[in-house]
């Protein structure tokens, strides 16, 4: 549920880790099964066989059309004949217990694939002639890959920073599947509720893919609603007032004028006000430093407040700013100068914000 949270905390540690010196620290290739299942055209079962070299047969369909039986080329997986490829990393020396083994063979490998069809592979025995591409971004097929052996699913995942990508456990397979059953099911929901342009049911979905953690299915969702235009907004104004969703009001605030465009300028402002009222009363008890100081809980409720309102100030932005919106943008202007712990807040960017959008009311009434 609180993938969008994470995000921003994940980004920020990104920044600063991207700030060390490369021979202390990189980010490197790691499996994440949320984006691969939302990426990818098919996810299938499939064995390498005898040799592993790149050529292998389905065995079972997860997601998409392909049928058990066909023939996959990827040549890029014949590496793993190197069998130093295949160790799997454990943190303790000691002996195993069955079902779990120190080594993958290949013989039942889940791949996450995007279908490439402009491209047709040379050999024309393979019954399925399309080029695959995998569903990761960064890393390949290495990462677009989920080893299984004795029903325990293995995947490279880098877990320490710095540290190198490794062949590590990833859960069991039947875990895996009825996750991808799951996401395929709340998916095939998405793909009606935005044939029938139906915003409410696309509402559901958002709430179903939370709900087992497909965040980036909801993000999907989110962005499906905002396609079907001004007949979602009653939809994003009950979502932007649900309370168990505050990590993802920013984004619906950006949903809300992609889909009604200066008709939401009333909603920004309603914003900015609400959010001005809560910072006016939280200001007097605030420290320099708050974004980052403990205990958790009420320092996380006040990065949601920040973030939704310098988005509604952004979007503003965006819209374009009235003179009615000049009142409360001036107050929120004064409020974060004269309070050095909101201004010291990302170097004054609200403060800049509520400026730059001061200066386009004045040039738009002198012309």
């Amino acid at each position: 549920m609180h993938y969008f949270i994470r995000h921003v905390y994940v980004s920020l540690a990104i920044i600063v880790i991207l700030s060390i010196s490369s021979t202390q620290a990189a980010i490197r290739p790691s499996f994440m099964f949320d984006y691969s299942v939302w990426k990818a055209t098919h996810i299938v079962i499939a064995t390498e066989g005898q040799s592993i070299d790149g050529r292998l047969k389905v065995l079972e369909s997860w997601k998409g059309n392909m049928f058990p039986g066909s023939t996959i080329l990827l040549p890029e997986l014949a590496e793993f004949a190197d069998k130093k490829q295949c160790r799997i990393h454990w943190w303790t020396l000691n002996d195993l217990p069955k079902p779990y083994v120190r080594f993958v063979t290949g013989s039942r490998m889940m791949l996450f694939l995007v279908k490439n069809s402009h491209q047709q592979s040379r050999d024309k025995s393979v019954v399925n002639k399309e080029t695959w591409q995998p569903a990761a971004d960064y890393g390949g097929f290495k990462v677009s890959i989920v080893w299984i052996e004795h029903g325990e699913a293995y995947a490279y995942r880098q877990t320490i920073n710095p540290g190198p990508s490794r062949l590590e456990h990833f859960g069991t397979a039947i875990g895996m599947k009825a996750r991808i059953a799951a996401y395929v099911t709340i998916f095939t929901d998405l793909e009606a509720a935005i044939k029938e342009t139906n915003p409410a049911r696309a509402a559901q979905t958002l709430s179903a893919f939370l709900d087992g953690g497909f965040h980036a299915g909801a993000r999907a969702s989110l962005e499906a609603i905002g396609n079907m235009g001004e007949c979602s907004l009653p939809t994003l104004r009950r979502l932007l007032s649900n309370v168990a969703l505050p990590f993802l009001h920013d984004k619906i605030i950006a949903t809300m004028v992609k889909a009604g465009g200066s008709t939401v300028t009333s909603d920004l402002l309603k914003i900015v006000n609400e959010e001005l009222d809560y910072w006016s009363k939280q200001a007097p008890d605030l420290t320099v430093g708050w974004w980052n100081a403990d205990p958790a809980n009420p320092r996380k409720s006040l990065r949601e407040h920040y973030i939704k309102l310098i988005e509604a100030l952004r979007q503003l932005q965006v819209v374009g700013c009235n003179k009615e919106c000049k009142n409360v943008v001036t107050n929120t202007l004064e409020l974060w100068k004269t309070t050095p712990a909101l201004h010291d807040i990302g170097d004054g960017q609200i403060a800049r914000t509520c400026a730059v959008l001061l200066e386009k009311v004045s040039f738009d009434r002198a012309n």
